[in-house]
């Protein structure tokens, strides 16, 4: 693959991830003005599938920065904020961890940190589900090689 070739890779790269972090950014603020407002049980199930929504993005961003080494994440804290977690737990989490990177290897350090049930539950839920949509991308990209940047230029 040539070089003009890998620059336009990287450039369509960057595109996705940028339109994805802008897409995440969208979502948690609805998340969170929607968590504001939920009055009503209808408005619960909305909530859990903008969540949902919410970790498919973040993950396709995780991927893409795996697969093409890259660096551009959502903040760690807003990530925290839009998963709904205390502002406690927030402040605890961010001394163990400074980036985006850091929280993907999370196991189970909230146990550790004396968080509420719910915190816990959120916070594993969610890590949990952006490792399995990780794990779903590498496998669409094996799948389908020639839409994503090919491993020949290595």
């Amino acid at each position: 693959m040539s070089n003009m070739e890998l620059r336009i890779n990287q450039a369509e790269w960057l595109q996705k991830v940028d339109q994805n972090l802008q897409a995440i950014c969208l979502i948690g603020r609805k998340l969170i003005s929607g968590r504001a407002a939920c009055r009503n049980p209808g408005s619960e199930l909305i909530l859990i599938q903008q969540e949902a929504k919410l970790i498919r993005y973040v993950s396709r961003v995780c991927y893409f920065n795996e697969r093409y080494r890259g660096t551009r994440y959502p903040a760690l804290y807003d990530w925290l904020t839009y998963v709904n977690l205390t502002s406690t737990e927030i402040v605890a989490l961010l001394e163990y961890f400074q980036t985006f990177c850091a929280l993907i290897a999370l196991l189970d350090i909230s146990e550790r940190l004396r968080f509420t049930s719910e915190g816990r539950r959120r916070l594993r839920k969610s890590s949990y589900s952006l490792r399995s949509y990780i794990s779903r991308w590498r496998d669409v990209s094996k799948k389908d090689r020639p839409l994503l940047c090919s491993d020949s230029a290595r």
